[in-house]
């Protein structure tokens, strides 16, 4: 059995069609409908339920779901075996990161790392927390980056830091000149927040529950660098990690304001993997990079 068929299967698995995994796979839907057809009659069992709004895996399928999946981990550790006989000139890392994390966390560190072992790749993913959770779980991810995350018996946090959300404002906005905000402050003005798949949105909603305040009318958006925009032009406060917006505000786009909430002070960036995987070489290597400039955020 190759080794692209059972890639094909997992990527049609995670995704629910073979249309959505030809373009993240770049193969064609028919080669790619080819193989699993084959695979199927090679096996003698229907792996899928063919249906209009996708496809989803039988009883069977389910059962051959596993063994795909320890398949796959075996040949990423048996890689990671070779690599350590070579030495680590070469070697893929796959990472999920909420979004605010890639560009002042991720990418300096990925530069850092590759000048010192430039064979290496990454596969970089902004996500939410439940998807990076879900891809670590899944051992989609080797390492994933997390904001305010809910605890997880899969997942082993390796390294946090406490990091505050603010609001964010053009420098020209009424507030931009203030030292610190309440929620009550926020009141009548126009506000950007993030979907509640970012533990930002929940800390915030908590946040106003607990003042016995109504979450204000708000522009909700799924992109950090959405929110970003929306307060450098001008069109209200942003509410997002602080570490998101620092180099806006280092340029002088943007101006950060803390809050006054407690709570809102207490956020954490958390670095994890799975627990107990053995991860390949390259990834323990990046892990350790990670894990120093962590404080650099």
């Amino acid at each position: 059995m190759q080794l692209g068929t059972l890639s094909q299967f997992l990527e049609i698995v995670r995704t629910g069609s073979v249309r959505q995994a030809s373009e993240h796979l770049n193969i064609a839907p028919s080669a790619i409908s080819r193989q699993i057809a084959n695979l199927e009659h090679r096996l003698g069992v229907k792996l899928f339920e063919r249906k209009n709004d996708g496809m989803s895996l039988t009883a069977e399928g389910a059962v051959f779901l596993k063994y795909a999946q320890r398949t796959m981990r075996d040949i990423d550790l048996a890689r990671a075996e070779i690599d350590e006989i070579r030495g680590l000139r070469r070697g893929h890392v796959r990472l999920y990161s909420v979004e605010g994390a890639v560009a002042s966390y991720l990418f300096p560190a990925i530069a850092e790392f590759r000048g010192q072992y430039p064979a290496v790749t990454f596969d970089v993913v902004a996500a939410g927390n439940a998807r990076v959770i879900e891809a670590l779980v899944r051992d989609d991810a080797d390492i994933g980056v997390g904001f305010n995350l809910s605890a997880n018996i899969d997942v082993r946090v390796v390294a946090k830091l406490r990091k505050e959300i603010v609001a964010v404002t053009s420098p020209r906005h009424p507030l931009a000149d203030r030292r610190e905000l309440s929620l009550e402050d926020l009141q009548g003005f126009e506000i950007a927040m993030l979907d509640p798949s970012f533990g930002t949105r929940r800390l915030l909603e908590k946040a106003f529950h607990n003042a016995q305040l109504v979450v204000p009318s708000a522009v909700t958006v799924n992109a950090i660098e959405m929110a970003k925009m929306f307060a450098k032009r001008g069109y209200g406060v942003a509410i997002v990690p602080g570490f998101a917006a620092r180099q806006e505000c280092e340029l002088g786009e943007l101006v950060a304001i803390p809050f006054s909430d407690v709570s809102l002070k207490r956020a954490t960036v958390a670095l994890c993997v799975r627990r107990g995987r053995e991860l390949p070489r390259a990834a323990i290597a990046f892990l350790k990079l990670l894990q120093q400039r962590i404080a650099d955020l």
